[in-house]
């Protein structure tokens, strides 16, 4: 007697886990549609974060490019220009056209790599890791 009791517990408890976890699978917000946009930009950016587009690095850029695709006319990753297939394949993924030769390029202020550092980084040794977390490790306001 006391095992089919157990038994029917048990089942009941799964079968209404599975319920909940389909139910918040179901109704739950899902990852932002500009987020995987970003990711997606942003796997074929250079990755050096040398804040020559004036943001702090190039997932900061693919954020931005991921809300408004007409920034890449105002602020251009100059690596980009220079590397055609790059180029092809991020005109493909924000949908524009781009004619290097008409892109307004114009100076941006970089530090002089004589900023302090915002602190000791011991996780993944990749550029991008460090950037997504810190947004760069040096304390320059102009995004090197």
């Amino acid at each position: 007697m006391n095992t089919g009791l157990i038994i029917l517990i048990l089942s009941s408890i799964g079968i209404i886990c599975g319920i909940l976890i389909f139910l918040a699978n179901r109704f739950l917000p899902r990852e932002a549609e500009t987020l995987r946009k970003a990711e997606e930009i942003s796997a074929r950016l250079p990755g050096i974060n040398c804040g020559a587009c004036g943001f702090p690095g190039c997932f900061a850029y693919a954020q931005e490019l991921a809300k408004d695709k007409n920034k890449f006319f105002t602020s251009t990753c100059a690596t980009v220009l220079q590397e055609p297939d790059m180029l092809k394949k991020l005109e493909k993924i924000l949908d524009i056209e781009v004619d290097p030769s008409k892109i307004n390029k114009k100076a941006v202020v970089h530090c002089y790599g004589n900023s302090g550092v915002i602190g000791d980084y011991s996780g993944i040794k990749t550029c991008r890791a460090a950037t997504e977390l810190l947004d760069g490790y040096k304390r320059c306001p102009y995004g090197c």
